[in-house]
């Protein structure tokens, strides 16, 4: 045992028990001690050392303290740091944590016994701080003594002290070159624990890992790349990642399965149209020259072509070197086959990407694709000069009178159990009658030179028993050629959709020049198209000229067409023979032995046509919302104008039945003002020489108000009633002219928008309350009993004095008679008139006053609808207009994804090509 090893375990004293190890070593020790003692030149202080030892280990921690304390030789260091561990023993913490820090020693080992004495300390004390700053000491001071770095790491990762726990890993996979301490830093990574840090803090642990271990090397790269991807420091790991496998120096025969699968993982990613190209520009050309060099013959055609792509669409963004060695790469590939799932993927991406921003992919390229990725079905275009029978040839095949498809139309004929027919345009979907109901349709509509697609589905046998999709476009004419040639014949964007193209011939024309040159312009818009003729003969021949029309035939188009087959079919030949002949001659025309390859490169067809109309939307998007604004603009303005329109309509309509009910009531007033004195002055009549004067007033004044009253309810009411009905009648009129002259507006407006947008309704239960209160005035109004002659006028007090005093006398009665006559006839009565007009008059004043609110309630709903939509109108066009605003501002929002989408489109192009320079493919 070393003495380091005995002072830590303490059993120094060993060596003064030689010969002795049976014996007590409390008593060899004092024996010893007192044999020594008094001996100058004896140094006792190794003896007093030793029995400290004993003492601690019999814990006796006293009498060891006792005896360390005297400790004063080069044991003295060791002698404090015991004293510091029984004290530690006897809990007065304190007092050991000051010995140990009192410590100053040059010894490595005691050095770092005193510190994880103090981590113990700290650490029971629940002191995590001073505990984490004592172990690190401990591993930075001696990190090879025994357990430390273990317990170090044990500390920190009880407390989730991650940022130390990774340090300790990072430092001491470097330092010892350990793959145990590398797999413990592995473990970190993939628990997601080292994502916040800078990844060039890892790069010198990779760099040793590549010298020590290329295997685990790669795992870790891998779990690396896997936790920063998506996060803060994702491109700074992709700039390191790429900078490091540059300075490595690589074995070329080395094979990087994991991590060039990663390489194509996280290309892919970065052009899935997520990312600015600004954002990327400066990371995909080194990721790229690294992929090439590092992939696998599982991905070294995928790497060479995504080079050539990005350098395509990014002109000398990548060096010449990495050019070549990824033709190299292309030119030496053995891939002989290719699947057509990326190009789905890439298609689904554009559609998901396009519907996220509100844009939607044509409707008839979506349609295409799902029939491009549908194995289970052949596509024959059947095409023909105008006049060679071919719609009577396919009514033939399918057994049903079709008819010849109307202009810019594709037609697909697939068997089904029932009879349904589909017009698929750019933006919609409908089902249509007939293809007869079709042709009427285009021919009233404006965008009939859109082609259409119309899918149309219907019983067929010999559909089903070959597996077969007819396509038929309308007859070739004079002018195809040059509409061909000119990218003018739409038709042909959807019929790249097939899997061979069937010619129809006469036998009267054969295989004329004009019909060449077409076929040749068609092959060259639909490359490797496999192309078939059927020589239909309408007139009986003999089999020998037949075969001499074949012939001649086959002679003609070999020089252009070398594999294509002639099929001879008589429409007199109604033999089952024939059928099953063409049958076999139909199937012999489909190359299924590269059906995948030919269909992978129909469906890139189909995702180029795609991003171009993306790219057109743009502008037309642009375009569309400009003048969207400009037209909302001036719905506001119309509606504006409506506004004001309808507040002129309700200030007239107000003016014609308030003025109208006005002159009513006053026709009222009028009358009653003049009517009443009269009825009143008329009562004289009923004075008589023989009434009795003392009482004649009182049956006077009762008569009076009998005479008014009945004026009132059986003369001024019915009156009042006859002319309000009409005035309601006129009102009713009125309203109904302001209904149908807003019912004329919204019409207009809702003409413009082309949907009920706007129902100006007015309110029309006003005029039930109108009815309502006009009953209740015509049968409703009482009126109190007046004193008409009973009020205390001069004349009146004297005349009833007179009656009292003398209206027994006879001589008196005919002068008292002729006193009142007169009175009656000749008295005032216009403020007793007034005074009952008032009375009778003020419910009808109060329904006036609630005219001007009856008929704006009227008018309300129209008025707050036109509001409404002015508003909504208004918010519209400034949304638009920002919209508007950020795609000028920002085209790359728009444009970038778009371009990126077309690298891969071109990579799976560069693919493709390569698939068929393959010998395989024919």
């Amino acid at each position: 045992m070393t003495l380091e090893k005995q002072l830590i375990q303490k059993k120094y004293y060993e060596n003064l028990m030689i010969d002795h190890e049976d014996n007590d070593p409390v008593q060899i020790l004092g024996h010893l001690y007192m044999g020594k003692l008094g001996k100058e030149e004896v140094d006792v202080s190794y003896i007093r050392y030793s029995q400290g030892e004993v003492y601690y280990n019999y814990k006796d921690y006293e009498a060891a303290i006792f005896k360390w304390e005297k400790i004063h030789n080069d044991l003295e260091q060791w002698a404090r740091k015991n004293m510091a561990d029984a004290y530690f023993e006897l809990k007065l913490l304190p007092t050991a944590v000051d010995l140990y820090k009192s410590i100053n020693s040059e010894s490595l080992t005691l050095n770092t016994e005193v510190a994880l004495q103090l981590f113990s300390i700290y650490n029971e004390q629940g002191e995590l701080d001073f505990a984490a700053d004592v172990i690190k000491e401990a591993v930075s001071l001696n990190p090879d003594y025994p357990n430390v770095t273990e317990l170090a790491r044990a500390f920190f990762e009880k407390y989730r002290d991650w940022s130390s726990a990774i340090e300790l890993a990072v430092d001491e996979a470097i330092r010892t070159k350990g793959l145990d301490w590398f797999d413990i830093l592995k473990n970190y990574v993939d628990e997601g624990l080292t994502k916040q840090i800078s990844p060039d803090y890892f790069l010198k642990p990779l760099e040793v890992l590549f010298d020590v271990n290329q295997v685990s090397f790669e795992q870790l790269v891998v779990s690396m790349w896997n936790s920063y991807e998506g996060g803060e420091f994702y491109f700074a790991w992709l700039s390191e990642i790429d900078g490091l496998f540059l300075r490595l120096e690589q074995d070329p025969s080395a094979i990087w399965s994991k991590v060039s699968a990663k390489y194509q993982e996280t290309y892919v990613e970065l052009v899935n149209g997520q990312y600015f190209i600004d954002e990327i520009s400066h990371i995909v050309p080194s990721l790229l020259t690294n992929w090439l060099y590092l992939a696998d013959h599982s991905h070294i055609l995928f790497s060479a072509t995504s080079v050539l792509a990005w350098n395509e669409m990014f002109e000398n963004s990548m060096s010449p070197t990495t050019i070549q060695k990824a033709e190299t790469a292309l030119l030496h590939s053995t891939n002989d086959s290719v699947s057509i799932e990326p190009g789905q993927r890439l298609f689904e991406e554009i559609v998901k990407w396009a519907e996220v921003r509100g844009l939607d992919v044509d409707l008839r390229l979506k349609w295409t694709v799902e029939k491009v990725a549908n194995f289970e079905e052949n596509h024959l275009l059947v095409v023909g000069m105008t006049g060679n029978g071919k719609t009577a040839f396919i009514n033939s095949l399918l057994g049903s009178n079709s008819v010849t498809p109307p202009p810019s139309t594709v037609v697909f004929y697939e068997n089904d159990e029932s009879i349904q027919i589909d017009e698929i345009t750019d933006t919609s979907t409908q089902t249509i009658p007939s293809l007869i109901d079709l042709a009427e349709m285009k021919e009233s509509d404006i965008n009939f030179s859109k082609t259409s697609l119309v899918h149309f589905k219907a019983p067929s046998k010999f559909l089903l028993e070959n597996q077969l999709t007819v396509m038929d476009i309308p007859d070739f004419d004079p002018s195809t050629y040059e509409a061909i040639k000119n990218n003018k014949n739409d038709e042909l964007k959807f019929v790249h959709l097939a899997d061979s193209l069937l010619f129809i011939l006469t036998a009267t024309t054969l295989f004329t020049d004009r019909e060449r040159d077409l076929l040749l312009k068609v092959q060259e818009q639909i490359p490797n198209l496999p192309v078939h003729f059927l020589l239909k003969t309408d007139t009986i021949y003999h089999e020998e000229e037949v075969s001499k029309m074949v012939e001649e035939i086959r002679m003609r188009i070999k020089p252009h067409f070398p594999r294509a087959k002639i099929f001879p079919f008589s429409k007199h030949n109604k033999s089952s023979k024939q059928v099953e002949g063409f049958s076999q001659f139909i199937r012999m025309g489909f190359d299924q032995k590269s059906l995948v390859e030919r269909r992978n490169q129909k469906l890139l067809f189909y995702i180029r046509e795609a991003l171009t109309y993306l790219l057109k939307r743009r502008v037309e998007t642009e375009n569309e919302m400009a003048e969207l604004i400009i037209w909302k603009e001036d719905i506001v303005s119309k509606l504006n104008g409506a506004k004001h329109q309808l507040s002129d309509l309700e200030k007239e309509k107000m003016q014609i039945i308030q003025s109208s009910y006005h002159t009513l009531k006053e026709d009222i007033k009028y009358d009653l003002k003049t009517t009443i004195p009269k009825l009143i002055r008329d009562c004289s009549a009923l004075i008589k020489e023989n009434s009795d004067f003392r009482k004649i007033h009182i049956e006077l004044n009762q008569e009076m108000n009998e005479r008014v009253q009945n004026y009132i309810q059986h003369t001024v009411l019915p009156r009042f009633s006859k002319a309000i009905q009409g005035w309601i009648e006129l009102a009713t009129d009125e309203f109904y002219q302001s209904q149908d002259y807003l019912e004329e507006m919204s019409e207009g407006f809702n003409r413009m928008y082309g949907e009920q947008r706007l129902k100006l309704n007015c309110d029309f239960k006003v005029l039930d309350d109108w009815s309502r209160d006009a009953h209740r005035l015509a049968n409703g109004i009482q009126l109190d009993n007046m004193n008409i002659l009973n009020r205390s006028t001069p004349s009146q007090l004297v005349l009833k004095s007179a009656g009292k005093l003398f209206g027994t006398l006879r001589p008196n009665k005919s002068m008292l008679c002729t006193m009142y006559k007169k009175l009656i006839e000749n008295e005032d009565y216009d403020k007793l008139a007034t005074t009952v007009t008032k009375q009778f008059i003020l419910q009808f004043e109060l329904f006036e006053k609630g005219l001007t609110r009856d008929i704006t309630m009227f008018f309300r709903e129209p008025f707050s609808v036109i509001q409404e939509v002015m508003e909504e109108e208004q918010q519209a066009i400034q949304q638009k207009k920002e919209t508007l605003e950020q795609l000028k501002a920002n085209p790359e929002k728009y444009l970038d994804p778009i371009t990126l989408f077309e690298v891969r489109l071109r990579q799976y192009e560069w693919m493709q090509v390569e698939i068929e320079r393959s010998p395989s493919y024919s």
